[in-house]
């Protein structure tokens, strides 16, 4: 029994170091980094102090690895520190109902390492893996903080002389009519209403889009529902943000769907000028920027108004998909693993 826990002590690491690199290196493409969890909300804890947590996690993992061969005692305490902070990143995933497969595969291999490493007694292990725990806590967050839709800029007091300032007042601003319409489909008078949000770095989106188009046609064509598709732009991906901006420049409502199609599933990090030679096989570019910077203020008011209505709806993970009737509430949601088009085409009656 000890030579196999000698073993597993020795090779659990690599498993877990190969997992992280292939993560890392998007071995498989850019939808496993970053990894699925961002989709879920869980955007906040992909980076720490403007690094992406991947980098250090691969470079201890290899430390891990190295000692697992040469310096079995100082292994233990080093599997025992990544197995605190894998114990946080499992926490934060259970609090927030975080799924992804490779991750929990890094994880597993980092306890399975420090469960084989136990050298050193039991007290000096657990010191090591809560120390890192908590100050991971305290590093991220010292709470739980949820990716969900990016909040509108905060309202500005205006600069005033004299003793007392005003306390801000909320504006509204009007969002055109026209540019509304550029994210509807189906008719403006159908008798139900769905609401689809969409990530535009969410690789589940653009999985998703497809299918729910073809489930909604017969729908759409004949007048029974209105799709209007909400951009979730969330606070860790700014540059979905910039990206909905720009295709809120398109010229008419098929253009808008064809661009949304297209961007859909971008990776993070990737803004405007990454994909511009992309949307140049689709429409001209220097078109969408001219129209973008035209409607600037009522593009705004329109993302700040999904962000809005996609926190009032707590929607959080995409896809996500509600529909209602027309002038009411919805009745019913789908999102996540759940959303299911073949299931909302079927909640829409045919006459």
């Amino acid at each position: 029994m000890s030579r196999l826990a000698d073993l597993l002590a020795r090779l659990a690491p690599w498993l877990a170091l190969a997992t992280a690199l292939v993560a890392a290196t998007r071995f498989f493409g850019d939808a496993i980094w970053p990894c699925p969890v961002s989709c879920q909300g869980g955007g906040h804890y992909q980076r720490l102090f403007g690094v992406p947590v991947h980098i250090p996690a691969v470079a201890a993992l290899v430390v891990i690895a190295g000692l697992a061969w040469w310096r079995r005692a100082w292994a233990g305490y080093t599997a025992w520190a990544a197995a605190g902070a894998s114990l946080y990143f499992l926490w934060i995933a259970w609090r927030l109902d975080l799924t992804c497969a490779y991750c929990f595969t890094v994880h597993a291999g980092v306890l399975l390492t420090a469960a084989c490493c136990l050298s050193g007694g039991w007290l000096g292990r657990m010191m090591v893996a809560s120390l890192v725990f908590l100050g991971l806590h305290l590093a991220f967050h010292p709470g739980v903080v949820v990716d969900g839709p990016a909040a509108p800029p905060p309202a500005q007091t205006p600069e005033v002389g004299g003793f007392f300032t005003p306390r801000p007042t909320a504006t509204t601003a009007t969002i055109p009519a026209d540019l509304d319409r550029l994210r509807r489909q189906g008719g403006e008078l159908a008798a139900y209403v769905l609401e689809v949000a969409v990530d535009l770095h969410c690789p589940h989106c653009a999985a998703s889009a497809g299918p729910l188009s073809t489930a909604l046609r017969d729908h759409l064509a004949a007048g029974r529902v209105e799709v209007v598709t909400r951009f979730l732009t969330r606070a860790s991906a700014p540059s979905g943000r910039e990206l909905a901006a720009h295709v809120l420049g398109a010229a008419n409502p098929v253009q808008t769907d064809l661009l949304i199609r297209m961007l859909l599933g971008t990776p993070e990090g990737r803004g405007w000028s990454q994909v511009r030679s992309r949307i140049a096989e689709l429409a001209d570019p220097a078109a969408l920027e001219a129209r973008q910077v035209e409607r600037q203020a009522g593009i705004a008011a329109l993302l700040d108004g999904d962000a809005q209505r996609l926190r009032t709806l707590k929607a959080r993970t995409t896809p996500f998909a509600a529909l209602s009737h027309r002038g009411s509430e919805p009745f019913l949601r789908w999102e996540g693993a759940a959303f299911d088009p073949a299931a909302i085409a079927r909640e829409i009656p045919a006459d």
